[in-house]
């Protein structure tokens, strides 16, 4: 609708390039990434810094979803998101994307710091069953396994399985 440039629209590109990266179109995820506008601060709204980072967290999920650590922590950005973003709920959650990257490259215990914070705000703001919410515990239990937290890692594995239980079809 000729709105493309606005910050608003850089959670339209971000989702478009992750469907293609589910689909294992790494490559073309990116580049069609690297062609979006550059999203400037959204003026006036405390949260709008957090505009400016959805391309660079996209590029840093495509890369973590095509194995390239390295890369993912490279794109990720450095600056910290507003408080705003503890309350988001969705897959482009920072501190989720961040601990993954983390616990991916081995830094463990910070990645599981990381996806216990974004667990906690994720479970205020989603139901007990959501698929998104049920995927971040399993990818955090697999975290706490590789840190060494066996009871840790089979209670979250629990929860994660329940959510899928109770939606069979997801």
């Amino acid at each position: 609708r000729g709105r493309g440039h606005l910050p608003f629209a850089s959670s339209d590109w971000a989702a478009i390039a992750l469907n293609l990266s589910m689909q294992g179109r790494h490559r073309e995820a990116e580049a069609f990434l690297l062609k979006a506008p550059r999203f400037e601060a959204l003026r006036g709204d405390p949260n709008g810094a957090d505009y400016a980072d959805v391309i660079p967290e996209a590029i840093a999920r495509v890369r973590l979803d095509a194995a390239d650590i390295h890369g993912a922590k490279q794109a990720l950005p450095l600056t910290k998101p507003t408080e705003y973003e503890d309350r988001v709920p969705n897959f482009f959650q920072y501190y989720q994307l961040r601990g993954e990257i983390r616990c991916a490259s081995g830094e463990y215990r910070a990645g599981l710091d990381d996806l216990s914070r974004s667990l906690r705000s994720q479970s205020i703001l989603l139901g007990p069953s959501s698929p998104s919410l049920a995927r971040l515990r399993a990818v955090a239990g697999l975290c706490a396994l590789a840190l060494g937290d066996r009871r840790q890692a089979e209670q979250l594995g629990s929860d994660a399985k329940r959510a899928f239980e109770d939606q069979p079809n997801v």
